[in-house]
């Protein structure tokens, strides 16, 4: 990865977070992005083995 990359990246999600709210939630597009499923507290979850799960309790990954 080059440093120059790397750096737009950061300071791209740094402007985008000025708050632990907006860090809280950049980070849960990006997962999402990802291809990450969202687990809601209030739902039932079913959970595969291997899969990659994020789980959003009031605005906590």
């Amino acid at each position: 990865m080059e440093f120059s990359y790397f750096n737009d990246a950061l300071l791209s999600f740094l402007h985008s977070s000025p708050t632990p709210f907006h860090a809280t939630d950049s980070m849960r597009n990006a997962l999402l992005k990802e291809g990450f499923v969202e687990l809601l507290e209030e739902d039932n979850w079913v959970i595969e083995e291997g899969g990659d799960t994020l789980l959003h309790v009031m605005n906590l990954l």
